[in-house]
């Protein structure tokens, strides 16, 4: 029996240990791992030739969901149905100075005319939107096409991707290009030329680059048999509202007479295997009433409808005969030798008309020829051609200057290809090493999503740690997280979070749409994991250069997490044996130095004293800003506080700037008294109690700290009024300065007092104190005497009750009531579980143009517990994206309300917001309500919360020059995500702490009491 006790004690502790040192059984990091899907398009696109490849643009290797995020913002809904209402829209009437159509000439760059004219459309339409005076934005194609290109005439571009110039561009290659910090800069410091040759690596460094791309869209592909209603709505919201939009085509041939018409500029592609996408374009508007009539007559779409871009290929164009000659002997120089032609002048006249008129050019009776480009260079695709749904791309959010001045990324080259997991949530973790030994804050991450995510941000700003202990969940400036749909997005921090070591780590928590899977874009070495013969000459093959870095990028799963679990992302193609290349994360961290920390005065101003009523003078003064790089500037407009009619003894006055403050010492003085004296003493000096001193007689003399003596009469007596028997002295006070004159009080008894005059204050508010003022008291003494006295005390005078009617006056032992009136105070009501509803949602737009469109919303805010008491109540609202809006100034008056019921409706105005661009393109909106509550000539004013403003299967009505036109549910035009939604109203604040240590606490429970029943049961057995 003791064998076998110890054998069961030994096993069990033997388990015991085992299961508390180790993960779970088996940690299967394989089984998180899901699929990596190809797109139809792309696996066609891989079946083509080597010849036929050159010849297309590459389509996207992956789907983009067709789904959005919901929609739930009303003012964001007011504007997409705005947009569907719109029959025909283009930019080229809105921002028509940056719409002027560019020519590409005889290069291969119309990606980078396409890309960039989506970025120059952006922020000229938000300038317009925002009522700045219009900028002219004019990008360098020439820069982002060879700066994203490899080989140069003097060595490699260790940036460049794995293309040359001429060799096309793919999405990735536009994005990357515009959000790693390589672009976009002016066409001032690199402008266009008409060739691909070799340039030396110097024109592509050292350049300014003037833009931040902070927000794009990816759309998902259609094709042409498809149901395009939805699509279309989100280009055309995109267009109205950010932009025109990256798109591919068939680049026809202006003399093409089957896909086009060049005299109206319609282009019509019905097949995107005959007719291939070949050719980048933006659009820039659309009409719904473009006749189909106007395509080609052999090849004419179903229906009307075109959408309007703006091509590359110049508006139109002119050669004189000397011109055309002087061309063919610049571009084909091969032919010219061939043909013994060594100057312009000899190229054969018939030659050069010939090869014009094949090239699409008209030719007149004087040899001039003349091209005609669409319609001045824009041209129309129908709704319905096979190519324009294929690969869209957008631009939401991007401003014309830099605001960071350190970028930390591993993706230089953007994401290539999603990767799956068989989970809803993921975790990102990328480590950074800071790049500077002076100080950094981090101000804003961003990622590169293939679907719909809610992010949430978490750092640790000192070290490599990626556990939960270390790491810091970042508040948002759109809350504890922020969702987006698919494309390269920025998110911003609502504080700065300071770098305080050699290293860092931002880490992204990732929630999908999805119960069971989502994705995340990869960078990774296209080559060295697509080793098949069909990949060999594929567009992708442009990321061969990526080279993934070791101990940086790391994912995990809320299961995996619960150990402190990382797989390190340069690993997982052998650890999972061959399902995923190795790859980098697209998160990007983005630092300054210039965080203002303090405000210096590095020289003082000339003058620091002052007489009374003087202004503060600044001349001479230097003031300084310190920022946490440790660098200073001299900074001019700061704010001065206190600073104008210096008050007697006042010591400083405060100076601010951007939040920070400093003091400037002063002293305020008058010409000083140095001392007073009694020259001649009263005529009297013996008293009775109650009397008041009485100074006729008395010559007071002041002498001045600049030796002068003069009689003052201005002075005070203090302790002179309702003398006290056995008082010996009053005081006398000039300036500051006192002499004391000699007394004597003899007894004289109160009998009573009484109030004479009425205090100018009777009526007060619950809380207020006495006021005493205007209030003449009188005592009577035993000798008849009576006199008026000041040194009472007020009885229950203070904080006075509601209702009460007297305060009690006391002197001497004597008392005397004094009647009053306490009225309530002004109270707020109770915001405290206020709800909000949107009950109505009216949209108004106009056929003129020049007519502001608005909305109006009415709001119902319930669960309110309404002061009922007050005489008046006024109300302000303010709209904000930010949850978490301090110092608001900007509120807008509610003129007509209903506070009744526990319940304050009322409705808002757009054209009141004055931030009405902002808070309409935001995702999320939110209301702050001030009320003023108004009492007996008190005012007291209460500020809410943020509450978000949601709608959902709620009727838009929209109404069009004054008449109502429809009623639309709001679901109609909100798309759903397919499959089992997430619920993430309610999310945790910090990293998950559920998992396996769950299951192991239970088992190593659960196998503790077997031993300790075990040991109860055996232990009283004796050794036999």
């Amino acid at each position: 029996m003791k064998k076998q006790k110890k054998f069961l004690m030994q096993v069990l502790l033997f388990l015991i240990i085992v299961l508390s040192s180790c993960k779970v059984f088996a940690t299967d990091v394989a089984s998180y791992i899901g699929e990596m899907k190809l797109s139809e398009d792309f696996q066609k696109y891989l079946e083509l030739s080597d010849e036929e490849k050159e010849n297309v643009i590459a389509p996207r290797m992956y789907d983009i969901p067709k789904s959005k995020m919901i929609v739930t913002n009303p003012l964001k809904l007011s504007k997409m149905l705005g947009t569907t209402l719109d029959s025909n829209y283009s930019l080229r009437t809105v921002i028509p100075d940056n719409m002027v159509v560019k020519n590409q000439q005889q290069t291969g760059s119309c990606w980078t005319f396409s890309s960039l004219g989506a970025l120059e459309s952006t922020l000229a339409l938000k300038d317009y939107k925002n009522g700045k005076s219009p900028i002219v934005y004019d990008f360098s194609e020439r820069h982002m096409e060879y700066a994203t290109s490899r080989t140069f005439s003097d060595g490699i571009n260790e940036n460049g991707f794995n293309r040359e110039v001429g060799d096309g561009g793919i999405s990735g290659i536009k994005m990357a290009y515009l959000t790693n910090g390589t672009g976009a800069i002016s066409e001032t410091e690199m402008p266009f030329e008409n060739n691909e040759k070799k340039i030396p690596l110097s024109e592509i460094q050292n350049k300014t680059v003037i833009t931040q791309v902070n927000d794009t869209v990816d759309f998902p592909s259609y094709s042409a048999t498809e149901d395009t209603t939805q699509i279309k709505q989100q280009m055309k919201e995109h267009i109205k509202n950010y932009g025109g939009i990256d798109a591919g085509i068939h680049g026809v041939s202006l003399s093409d007479t089957t896909c086009y018409n060049n005299e109206t500029g319609a282009i019509y592609c019905d097949d995107s295997d005959k007719y291939p996408k070949n050719h980048a374009v933006v659009i820039v508007g659309w009409d719904d009433n473009y006749s189909r009539d106007n395509f080609t007559p052999d090849n004419k779409p179903n229906g009307n409808g075109a959408w309007i871009i703006r091509n590359s290929w110049g508006s139109g164009e002119r050669y004189t005969l000397d011109e055309m000659k002087q061309y063919i002997f610049d571009n084909y120089p091969d032919t010219c030798a061939e043909k013994n032609w060594t100057t312009p002048e000899m190229v054969d006249e018939e030659i050069a008309i010939l090869d014009f008129e094949i090239w699409g050019y008209t030719i007149d009776e004087n040899n001039v020829a003349t091209l005609k480009v669409g319609d001045e260079g824009f041209m129309y695709v129908s709704y319905e051609d096979a190519n324009i749904y294929k690969f869209l791309t957008g631009i939401t959010n991007a401003q014309n200057n830099i605001t960071y001045e350190n970028i930390y990324q591993y993706d230089q080259y953007g994401g290539v290809l999603p990767i799956g997991f068989t989970t809803s949530k993921i975790y990102l973790a990328t480590v950074f090493d800071k790049k500077t030994l002076s100080s950094e804050y981090l101000t804003q991450v961003s990622i590169d999503a293939s679907e719909t995510y809610t992010c949430k941000v978490y750092v640790n700003p000192n070290g490599t740690s990626k556990s939960k202990s270390d790491l810091q969940q970042i508040q948002l400036k759109a809350g504890e997280s922020e969702t987006f749909d698919a494309g390269y997005h920025t998110i911003e921090f609502q504080d700065p979070v300071k770098i305080t070591g050699k290293n860092f780590v931002v880490v992204l928590e990732i929630q999908g749409t999805q119960t069971d899977s989502i994705s995340t874009m990869m960078e990774f070495n296209y080559g060295q994991f697509y080793t098949d013969e069909k990949y060999a000459n594929s567009a992708y093959h442009c990321y061969d250069n990526v080279t993934v870095e070791s101990g940086k990028c790391f994912w995990s799963t809320e299961e995996l997490l619960s150990f402190n679990e990382w797989e390190d992302c340069s690993t997982t193609y052998t650890e999972s044996e061959g399902d995923w290349p190795n790859f980098d994360t697209t998160i990007k961290a983005f630092t300054t130095s210039k965080i203002l920390e303090s405000i210096e005065i590095a020289t003082p101003p000339k003058k620091t004293s002052y007489l009374v009523g003087e202004d503060f003078d600044t001349t001479g003064i230097i003031v300084k800003a310190k920022y946490g790089d440790g660098t200073t500037e001299v900074i001019t407009d700061y704010t001065i506080t206190n600073g104008t009619n210096l008050a007697l003894g006042q010591t400083s006055v405060t100076i601010s700037y951007n939040g920070k403050t400093t003091t400037q010492e002063i002293e305020v003085v008058e010409n000083s008294v140095e001392s007073i004296a009694i020259k001649t003493p009263p005529t009297k000096t013996s008293y009775v109690a109650g009397d008041d001193f009485d100074a006729t007689g008395m010559v007071i003399e002041a002498t001045y700290n600049d030796g002068i003596t003069k009689t003052v009469t201005d002075y005070t007596i203090k302790d002179g009024k309702n003398l006290k028997n056995g008082q010996t002295t009053v005081t006398i006070e000039y300036e500051g300065k006192t002499v004391t004159q000699a007394i004597t009080v003899q007894e004289n008894a109160v009998e009573k007092i009484e109030i004479k005059q009425a205090p100018n204050k009777i009526n007060y508010m619950v809380g207020e104190d006495f006021d005493a003022t205007g209030m003449i008291v009188e005592a009577t003494y035993e000798d008849g005497t009576i006199k008026q006295i000041e040194n009472y005390t007020v009885e229950d005078g203070k904080d006075l009750q509601l209702n009460q009617t007297t305060v009690t006056i006391e002197y001497e032992g004597k008392i005397v009531k004094q009647i009053i009136t306490v009225e309530a105070k002004p109270q707020n009501s109770n915001f405290d579980n206020m709800q909000g509803n949107v009950t109505r949602i009216r949209a108004y737009y106009f056929t003129d143009p020049n007519t502001k469109e608005y909305t109006i919303i009415s709001v119902d805010l319930t669960d309110i517990a309404i002061s009922s008491g007050n005489e008046k109540m006024e109300y302000y609202y303010y709209l904000s994206p930010n949850p978490q809006e301090t110092n608001i100034e900007n509120w807008v008056k509610v003129n007509k309300f209903d506070n009744t019921d526990n319940k304050l409706s009322f409705e808002i105005n757009t054209l009141d917001v004055s931030n009405y661009e902002e808070v309409s393109n935001a995702d999320n909106l939110y209301l702050y309500i001030k009320e003023v509550a108004t009492l007996n000539d008190m005012q007291q004013e209460k500020t809410t919360s943020s509450l978000q403003l949601e709608v959902e299967n709620i009727n838009v009505e929209e109404y069009v020059d004054g008449e109502k036109i429809a009623d639309v549910n709001s679901g109609t035009i909100i798309d759903s995500t397919p499959g089992d939604k997430i619920d993430n109203t309610v999310a945790p604040t910090t990293l998950p702490k559920a998992g396996k240590n769950i299951l192991i606490t239970c088992l190593i429970l659960i196998l503790i009491a077997i031993g300790r029943v075990t040991y109860l049961k055996y232990k009283d057995i004796q050794i036999k």
